[in-house]
């Protein structure tokens, strides 16, 4: 039906214009709005519709992302966002590729390239890693991916995070002494290393 959007296994939701968007967010007092879940990138159009409302009525616009999409459309967004918090989920090819990335390489490539452009263009970036057992709880992967943020610059935050189960995988939640040989680690290159879900 026209004005509106459907979704798998539920009730059509109403389609809100960019401008209500910005009314409602201004209305409720807000200082800032997220976008987030599911990956809000998918809707770039709309949030590039939506963030020069928002900013102009000074409410800060952040992105929680995979941060895979396309380098034409993070240079797009660039100028309309404040902040990104990306979810870093590897720093290898074969974690990209067991998270069913595609073509992992490029995914990989694309998240990094992504992450380096927003942080040079004055967008404030954090990244999050959740560590998953034997995915990507790799030492010496974090140690390089701990290595590359520093080399964009070491305050970029980096929250560690733990995992547990759900729905197909059924490791046990992350051990609470990896995470913190993980902080460990980061720390050595990195001023802004939180550990989170402990």
């Amino acid at each position: 039906r026209p004005g509106t959007r459907a979704c798998r296994n539920a009730e059509a939701m109403p389609y809100l214009p960019p401008d209500r968007l910005a009314a409602e967010i201004l209305g409720l007092g807000l200082s800032a709005v997220a976008f987030t879940y599911n990956e809000p990138t998918l809707q770039a159009e709309y949030i590039r519709g939506a963030a020069p409302l928002l900013r102009e009525r000074g409410i800060a616009v952040v992105l929680v992302t995979n941060g895979a999409l396309s380098p034409e459309a993070a240079l797009d967004l660039m100028p309309w966002i404040d902040a990104a918090n990306v979810d870093l989920k590897a720093f290898s090819t074969e974690g990209y590729r067991r998270l069913g990335g595609g073509a992992a390489g490029e995914a990989l490539k694309a998240v990094r390239e992504n992450i380096a452009v927003w942080v040079r263009g004055g967008v404030h970036v954090e990244l999050t890693h959740l560590v998953v057992p034997r995915l990507n709880d790799n030492p010496n992967d974090l140690a390089a991916m701990a290595d590359w943020i520093a080399e964009i610059s070491p305050d970029i935050p980096l929250h560690i995070t733990r995992y547990f189960p759900a729905r197909d995988y059924h490791e046990p939640p992350t051990d609470i002494g990896r995470l913190l040989l993980f902080a460990d680690i980061a720390r050595k290159r990195l001023r802004r290393v939180q550990v989170g879900n402990v």
